[in-house]
């Protein structure tokens, strides 16, 4: 009897393990919303994280129906969740390795950086939750994304010349002839060089030789995806 309570304890501890999460409290330090950096910021957002995915939730772990965000990769020490939270259903969340603090960037690029604290005393859940959407009929007609319009080489073709006579009448024309137009690549500007946005923590920022102003730290330049450096196409 003592050898089966024993089993069955070892196996409940290891289910127990298996679906270990941790939840903490980070509160919000400091903003960049539209460029403009700000540290008049209050309140704060409980965490829960297990194994590779982390959500919104109350002081117990429960989620406040904000979605989830999914472990993606590890980059200059930062661990990078992306999905839903509060600031939308696609955000980027850098953690520390240590769960110390996060990022929380959004699809407009604003930036709010919190840091784990003790929770205020009577606090339990989120201090930002998301209010129910309104109820809607949905609209027959479905979304259809823009088509993106792509620039070909003009090729021009000269007028044909028709000659008619009172007995018979004959057409003549010359085959056409293709002209190639060389036009400036519209992404790097002719510079075959093109801006990227890296994985950056905190609102730290740098000076770019290339921009010649002041940029985010996780700011840089490469190759032109669309002219393959050229600066042309």
């Amino acid at each position: 009897m003592r050898k089966n309570i024993l089993i069955f304890s070892t196996l409940l501890l290891f289910c127990f393990g298996s679906t270990a999460q941790t939840t903490y409290y980070y509160k919000l330090t400091k903003k960049k919303v539209n460029g403009v950096i700000s540290e008049n910021v209050s309140g704060g957002q409980f965490i829960t994280i297990n194994k590779n995915v982390c959500y919104e939730s109350d002081k117990e772990g429960f989620s406040v129906n904000h979605g989830r965000m999914d472990y993606k990769s590890t980059e200059n020490g930062l661990l990078c969740f992306w999905g839903a939270s509060y600031y939308g259903d696609n955000t980027m969340l850098l953690f520390k390795s240590d769960y110390s603090s996060f990022n929380i960037k959004t699809m407009d690029g604003d930036v709010y950086v919190y840091k784990r604290a003790t929770p205020p005393a009577g606090v339990t859940t989120c201090s930002l939750i998301r209010k129910p959407a309104p109820s809607s009929t949905p609209s027959s007609q479905p979304y259809l994304p823009p088509v993106p319009t792509t620039t070909y080489p003009t090729t021009s073709y000269p007028s044909q010349t028709t000659t008619t006579s009172s007995s018979s009448s004959s057409s003549s024309s010359r085959p056409a002839t293709t002209t190639t137009t060389t036009r400036t690549c519209a992404r790097c500007h002719g510079s075959g060089r093109q801006e990227y946005e890296g994985v950056c923590y905190g609102l730290d920022t740098k000076y770019c030789n290339e921009c010649h102003r002041t940029v985010p730290c996780g700011h840089y330049h490469s190759t032109c995806q669309l002219c393959n450096g050229k600066g042309y196409y």
